[in-house]
């Protein structure tokens, strides 16, 4: 039996403030059948085999692993150089391709964030409990109230109850006769999706209206996950107004995004809410 504190997720060797993972083995089967007999023949491979990796975690402002690796796909030109990050959970490892990532933040609370990870080629190793930790005792776990959302009227003027962030990329893996793991694997296309819950409705004027001008401020810190060593310090996000932080932080960039919806709605026993969200492709 082994127990929680005895297993552990690794990212290119480096430990990873998970609070959850699941590993599954996939093979896509198809029912064969055949004239002349009730019942199926068989149940033959139609696809290749997968290993597919989940999990949720809090973030470190010092070094969010899954953060770069999204911001390294959003900016990838040519497939052919793009590495897969190595994944160990549990002493079984393998090289994975990053599927989603998500990030969420509500008042009062850490940070929470999860990514979804698949693997082409197979994994290697076994299920065993470790008895040392590579994660690194420095962190600095982001929280609710290091989050600056920069609106068009700047950072004080439009509150924001919720924010949700997710990135999506659909990966082709590219097989060939008498071989069972892909030749090759192109990222085919990348989604990034904004929601923001405010007081303030945003109507959409017109078809491809950006999200910089009329939710988020033109700016390089649009949104900023900031280090709690601010508050610390004696004060709050009003400390460095809307300048660059100097600490660990953590940025969104929605250059480019589309707002694609706006929603006001009410309830009894609670103030009114807008929900707007923001569409960017790749």
């Amino acid at each position: 039996m082994i127990t929680f504190d005895k297993i552990e997720v690794e990212i290119n060797g480096t430990g990873f403030i998970a609070d959850s993972a699941t590993l599954s083995s996939n093979n896509e089967l198809q029912e064969q059948y055949t004239l002349g007999k009730k019942g199926i023949l068989d149940q033959a491979l139609v696809g290749g085999l997968t290993n597919s990796l989940s999990l949720s975690y809090y973030i470190d402002l010092n070094e969010d692993p899954i953060s770069i690796i999204t911001r390294k796909l959003k900016n990838l030109t040519q497939d052919g150089t793009y590495s897969p990050p190595s994944l160990v959970f549990g002493d079984i490892s393998g090289h994975y391709y990053l599927t989603s990532h998500s990030i969420q933040s509500v008042p009062n609370s850490p940070v929470k964030a999860s990514a979804s990870f698949i693997n082409y080629d197979g994994v290697s190793g076994d299920l065993a409990s470790k008895n040392y930790s590579t994660l690194d005792e420095d962190q600095e776990i982001a929280h609710s109230w290091g989050v600056k959302v920069q609106s068009v009227d700047g950072y004080r003027a439009t509150p924001t109850y919720t924010l949700d962030y997710s990135f999506n990329a659909d990966w082709l893996p590219t097989y060939k006769i008498g071989k069972t793991n892909p030749i090759q694997t192109n990222l085919i296309k990348g989604k990034e999706t904004l929601d923001l819950v405010r007081d303030e409705y945003t109507f959409i004027q017109f078809s491809g209206q950006p999200t910089l001008g009329s939710l988020l401020e033109n700016s390089p810190n649009q949104i900023d996950i900031i280090s709690l060593d601010v508050l610390c310090d004696g004060g709050d996000l009003d400390n460095i107004g809307d300048s660059t932080p100097t600490s660990s932080y953590l940025n969104l960039d929605f250059s480019g995004a589309v707002v694609s919806n706006s929603e006001l709605f009410a309830g009894v026993d609670d103030i009114v809410r807008i929900k707007t969200t923001s569409n960017k492709y790749f």
